[in-house]
């Protein structure tokens, strides 16, 4: 049964103006890109609809209608004093988003973007006749290749050919399942500039997700916070996270302030730490040097960069720094700041992760742990304060075995400017889902 969208508006944080009646939009018609849309769902408090470590629970602060049968998407929090005692701080608390169900974390694709994954296609679902298309750097892809699998929900899905082994489900692929392209010698920007023309090219019949513009991403992305406010008791101090793009941080930052506004919660407000993974870091480097904007990158440095990161998903070079509530609003109103984590750091904190509570936190999680040192160290965060890291991947092996996954069926491996077969390939998915019994 499909449980109808919460009442919201949408309104952008350059120019104030609200929409009242939300059709998928991704930019406000007056300000386009330079502004982010955020959803007011008013200022009542909080309510769980319900088991509280559950994504659907929070639906009341969800832009969508719930209308898919969706796995439990649990989420773990819990007090880490093993690893706290060390950094000499009192109250370390562990956020996880991935698969490790003793503590009650089951997300099948592994990471936080199965949530992510979830608010997009029931977000075009309820409000698009259009199919979705996405770029991927491997863990939302993933996601839709799971979902979509799962619910019989036709998508297409491009990544880099480097991201074709992770992309393992539990659902048998069936008619209608997505369709995925690889991408040779690509990078995630490559994925995103092919997405882009497709679209153009497929207009009436494909929908991008808009990436951090989208409020369904962003709010989806927020729910583990929320999740972790409800086992804290209040709103924590500092949160820590390893990004990318960074729309995770800008989504804990939103959610943050709606329980704040709401008085659902006591505590914040919530300095952001985000880390990225040397020698990809263009948003600290942008951050530490106080520019505008992230410096651009071409092709060739974007593949140099990445062949030395130990955790590639976060690699991603035109995020959304500059634009209105992106990551230097949310920095600069958190009070936060960016670290740069090197590859050793990274391994070791994931090391240590994983020998305090026994589950296998994705190289993401070493990279904010190893980030959440160099704040202590700095001074940045007090032995009183109440901190949050969120480990956004976990225990990729153990879903394998759990859940028997097997890789995706790849459906074409084109060369990364081949627009020729990536859309001979897309048409000819168009006319068989057409044709499909849905």
């Amino acid at each position: 049964m499909q449980l109808p969208a919460p009442d919201y508006a949408l309104e952008c944080l350059r120019c104030g103006l609200r929409i009242e009646r939300d059709r998928m939009n991704v930019q406000c018609p007056e300000c386009g890109p330079a502004a982010f849309l955020r959803s007011d769902y008013g200022r009542a408090p909080l309510t769980l609809d319900g088991p509280v470590e559950r994504f659907a629970s929070y639906r009341a602060w969800l832009p969508f209608a719930m209308g898919l049968s969706l796995p439990p998407l649990g989420i773990a929090c819990f007090r880490s004093e093993a690893l706290a005692r060390p950094l000499g701080l009192g109250e370390l608390w562990l956020l996880v988003s991935g698969y490790a169900p003793e503590l009650g974390a089951e997300l099948p694709s592994c990471t936080f973007k199965t949530l992510e994954a979830a608010g997009v296609m029931l977000r075009v679902l309820d409000q698009s006749d259009r199919m979705l298309i996405i770029s991927s750097a491997g863990n939302a892809g993933c996601a839709v290749l799971e979902i979509g699998s799962s619910n019989d929900i036709p998508a297409i899905v491009i990544v880099p050919d480097s991201a074709r082994e992770t992309l393992w489900v539990s659902a048998e692929p069936g008619a209608r399942a997505p369709l995925l392209i690889t991408l040779r010698e690509a990078s995630y920007p490559d994925a995103i500039t092919m997405v882009g023309r497709m679209q153009a090219r497929f207009a009436d019949d494909l929908v991008r997700e808009g990436g951090a513009f989208n409020v369904a991403r962003r709010d989806s992305m927020g729910v583990p916070v929320l999740r972790a406010v409800h086992a804290i008791g209040r709103i924590p101090d500092h949160y820590v996270q390893a990004v990318g793009s960074g729309t995770g941080g800008i989504a804990a930052h939103e959610a943050a302030l709606r329980l704040a506004q709401s008085g659902s919660f006591e505590g914040g407000p919530m300095r952001l730490h985000l880390a990225q993974n040397r020698p990809f870091t263009p948003m600290v480097e942008a951050f530490e040097r106080g520019l505008d904007d992230v410096e651009p990158m071409d092709g060739a440095e974007v593949r140099r960069r990445l062949a030395q990161t130990y955790t590639r998903v976060l690699a991603n070079a035109a995020p959304p720094y500059a634009v209105r509530g992106g990551v230097r609003d949310v920095l600069g109103q958190s009070g936060g700041a960016m670290y740069a984590v090197d590859n050793d750091a990274a391994r070791r904190a994931h090391d240590a992760i994983a020998d305090a509570h026994g589950f296998d936190p994705y190289p993401e999680g070493g990279a904010a742990f190893a980030a959440l040192e160099q704040a202590v160290a700095a001074g940045r965060i007090a032995a009183d304060e109440t901190v949050l890291v969120h480990i956004t991947g976990a225990g990729w092996q153990r879903a394998a075995d759990d859940l028997g996954k097997r890789p995706y069926p790849v459906a074409l491996n084109a060369a990364r400017d081949d627009d020729t077969a990536v859309a001979a390939t897309i048409e000819a998915y168009l006319k068989a889902q057409g044709s499909a019994e849905p």
